[in-house]
């Protein structure tokens, strides 16, 4: 509610005025007009956007408390403190723990109090301690007993109106609040970060102030403070590689070869420096005072942490800051955009002469090439719905979602290249528990590994351990996308093809069926999704019975339904059943692709992954079966058999796809020849599916992956079959599950060829003479989502079977 947000904000900013009147109005003043003039000056944008105040002061808070039940990124509880803190703020957690310790001691000295500070431009000069005063050496102990207490850790608060502010107590519950509220919170993304790692800043940044100020700077110069000061960076860091050494992949002392002595020297040299160093140390403690040394080593220390924060800092925004190796982001795009959008821009330039280029593009890649292509005027956004018409474009981007629609519409006429489009950042931390934890601490490979991702961001250990190819383009964690150049314009800019070549006439650049492309609409639809009677899950095949009857593969409910001519149910059979379950009884089904009707009205099934052919009466009653699975051992010995069709005499053809052949049978299952074997030859095949058998006894087989339709006739007196002809299809040229073509003939010889990613039908004369086509993607009348199967009826009406649409439609014969 709008009222009450704007109550609790005049509310909450009335109470900061008078807290902040009561401990020092005029400190106070000048430090919200510090605040508010930044904030005015950035939230509005310049002074353009007026509305920006009130975003500032609360709208932001709204957007990220509706970003809470979305969760995005579903990252776990321990997100920040495993990751984002160690990974880049360890330089103020670190200080900000020391601070806690640091209060901790002073209120057990001070029995219970906690140090209280205020700013030292408010106080009186008189009242500031001088250097070397008072200090925290009483809180860490001291070396030199000779050497005055000292009795405060902070100066004493000046005179009224200034009141003490409670420097630990605040700003430890802040960060305590904030780490625990941002943790709990349902988004946690890395540049949240920022709010918990402000309050660690002040922490951090209290600490190190007072170690500075109550340091004795001119004692360390009287007894070679400069001295100290260069041993213990060298000292520490020896430490370090000692440690390093013995705790890493190559440890010392483990044997004689090169790399072994290597190691053991590293160790020997490393350690030795560190104990003279140490010694040095202790020589010097005693005229300085060890609690000087203390000091220096805890100021050395932030030194070094304020260094390796710079480095990552560095390496993060400008070395790594479009990489997937940082952590500083969540999901990002890649270079691969960049390489892609410069390769656009030189074509456009070199064949447009400005950004007149027409680019094609998706859904998938709508982030973040709709702003990218802001100024490309003939830009085409087809969204998850290509067709032939949005992808005539020379330059095409599809996202994986559209890869196989896409190049099924484009066929050879494109080069196709791929890159990386978005990346996440290694997710491994994800389900942590003790185990993982302390397997990985006490393996010497994955503590290297560990120390690799931490120091330079180098997963190449990490990913030898774990079996993943962590290389920056070979990248798992992420979102490809392909560009496809057509290829007439690729022989023209020689960076993206592969010269001035002439194409194949296999590769011409134009679709060879537009210019008899029609649009037919469909006088008949029925069906939708569903596994009631007369609904449809994946329709397949589809058969015409003498009677006119129309009969269909319901594939994925597993079983056949047969409808009259205008779509009115008559029955339906069948049900699912696995023959390596034992389920498979006569009249079960495990997804049927094909389906067929002889003569005599008997009906027969491709009962595609129970590996065999089943029989049944007019009534779809059970008559017999046969096959087995197996790979062309015998005649019945099938692979995934996808269609199957019945000449006039009773000869029944098998498409056995995964054995790449076509079967031939009698009506009662009796073996008689086989067609084709793997390969590409005339006669051969390679996934065959559809199939059509004319009066005379001519077979068309629709030789899917080879791209043609082959036809074969009988040789006289015999049941085998020869070579006739072929002719090639522009289409079918993915290779998915789905894009599985059928074919059909009608009485005057027309062969009807489905291309199912294609969305359309082709029409041929049987010499394979192109006539017509028609369809194109879509849930209208007159255009499929995925077209299957093909047949037509006794007086020339055509059915389709629209698989992606869960429906059959019926079109008039053509003239």
């Amino acid at each position: 509610d709008g009222g009450v947000t704007l109550l609790v904000c005049v509310l909450l900013i009335g109470v900061t005025i008078v807290m902040g009147w009561l401990w020092d109005w005029r400190t106070f003043l000048i430090c919200a007009g510090i605040f508010y003039a930044i904030m005015a000056t950035l939230f509005t944008t310049f002074f353009t956007n007026g509305g920006g105040l009130a975003s500032g002061i609360i709208g932001s808070l709204a957007y990220w408390l509706a970003q809470h039940p979305v969760q995005r990124g579903s990252q776990p509880l321990y997100y920040y403190v495993v990751v984002n803190l160690p990974l880049y703020e360890f330089l103020p957690t670190i200080g900000a723990l020391f601070a806690a310790y640091l209060g901790l001691r002073y209120w057990v000295k001070r029995d219970g109090q906690l140090p209280t500070a205020t700013l030292a431009a408010a106080a009186p000069a008189a009242e500031r301690l001088p250097e070397g005063g008072p200090g925290v050496s009483e809180l860490v102990g001291s070396g030199n007993e000779a050497e005055p207490s000292r009795d405060t850790l902070a100066p004493q608060a000046p005179t009224a109106p200034n009141l003490p502010f409670p420097v630990i107590l605040y700003f430890g519950f802040w960060a305590s609040m904030a780490l625990i509220g941002f943790s709990v919170a349902g988004e946690k993304m890395p540049w949240l970060t920022v709010h918990i790692t402000l309050p660690l800043i002040l922490l951090s940044g209290w600490s190190i102030g007072e170690y500075i100020d109550r340091t004795d700077w001119s004692r360390l110069r009287q007894h070679y403070g400069w001295l100290v000061a260069l041993l213990l960076p060298m000292t520490v860091m020896a430490l370090a590689a000692a440690l390093g050494s013995w705790l890493g992949t190559a440890r010392p002392f483990q044997g004689s070869e090169l790399a072994q002595l290597q190691a053991t020297g590293a160790f020997v040299s490393s350690a030795l420096v560190a104990v003279i160093g140490i010694v040095a140390l202790l020589k010097l403690g005693g005229p300085l005072g060890f609690d000087h040394i203390w000091r220096l080593g805890v100021l050395a220390c932030f030194g070094g942490l304020a260094l390796l924060t710079a480095r990552s800092a560095l390496i993060a925004a400008f070395i790594n800051y479009d990489y997937a190796n940082e952590y500083l982001v969540y999901a990002h795009g890649s270079r691969g955009v960049r390489t892609v959008m410069d390769q656009i821009d030189d074509i456009s330039e070199r064949t447009k002469d400005g950004l007149g280029l027409k680019v094609a593009y998706d859904s998938d890649v709508a982030w973040p090439m709709t702003w990218y292509f802001r100024d490309y005027y003939n830009q085409s956004y087809y969204g998850d719905q290509p067709t032939r018409e949005a992808l005539d474009a020379p330059v095409v981007i599809s996202g994986p979602k559209h890869f196989s629609k896409v190049e099924a519409l484009l066929g050879n006429r494109y080069y196709q290249f791929e890159y990386i489009r978005m990346v996440w950042p290694m997710q491994d931390y994800f389900n942590l528990t003790w185990e993982r934890i302390s397997g990985a601490l006490t393996d010497a490979r994955m503590r290297q590994a560990l120390w690799d991702i931490w120091y330079a961001r180098d997963y190449t250990l990490y990913g030898e351990i774990g079996g993943t190819n962590f290389e920056l383009s070979q990248w798992p964690v992420a979102e490809r996308m392909r560009l496809y150049v057509r290829k007439d314009v690729a022989a023209q800019i020689w960076d993206y093809g592969v010269g001035p070549t002439a194409l194949d006439p296999g590769e011409a650049l134009e679709d060879p069926y537009a210019g008899a492309r029609q649009t037919l609409v469909a006088e008949r639809v029925w069906g939708s999704e569903g596994s009631d009677p007369g609904m449809f899950l994946s329709p397949r095949a589809l058969a015409v019975g003498p009677d006119g009857a129309v009969y269909v593969a319901d594939a994925r409910n597993h079983r056949i339904q047969k409808f009259d001519a205008d779509g009115n149910l008559i029955w339906a059979t069948g049900s699912f059943g696995s023959l390596d379950a034992g389920t498979a009884e006569g009249g079960r089904f495990n997804e049927p692709w094909g389906v067929g009707v002889g003569p005599d009205g008997s009906v027969y099934v491709a009962d595609t992954w129970n590996h065999r052919i089943q029989k049944l009466d007019a009534n779809g009653q059970y008559v017999t079966g046969w096959g087995v699975f197996g790979q062309g051992e015998t005649t019945d010995a099938f692979w995934g058999p996808r269609s199957v069709v019945v000449d006039g005499s009773g000869r029944v053809y098998v498409a056995d796809t995964g054995n790449k052949r076509v079967a031939v049978f009698d009506e009662q299952g009796r073996a008689l020849s086989t067609i084709g074997l793997a390969g590409s030859d005339p006669g051969m095949l390679d996934e065959p599916v559809g199939l059509a058998v004319s009066p005379e006894g001519t077979l068309y087989v629709a030789d899917t992956w080879n791209l043609r339709v082959q036809v074969f006739e009988a040789a006289a007196g015999t049941d085998d079959f020869v070579f006739v002809r072929e002719w090639p299809i522009v289409g079918w040229y993915g290779t998915s599950v789905e894009n599985k073509p059928y074919l059909a003939l009608d009485n005057r010889g027309r062969v009807y060829v489905t291309d199912p990613e294609g969305y359309r039908v082709i029409v041929f004369d049987s010499t394979g003479k192109f006539l017509t086509t028609w369809g194109d993607f879509g849930a209208d009348s007159s255009t499929f989502a995925l077209v299957s199967g093909v047949a037509v009826g006794p007086d020339g009406s055509i059915y389709v079977s629209d698989a992606g649409n869960a429906r059959i439609m019926r079109f008039a014969a053509l003239p």
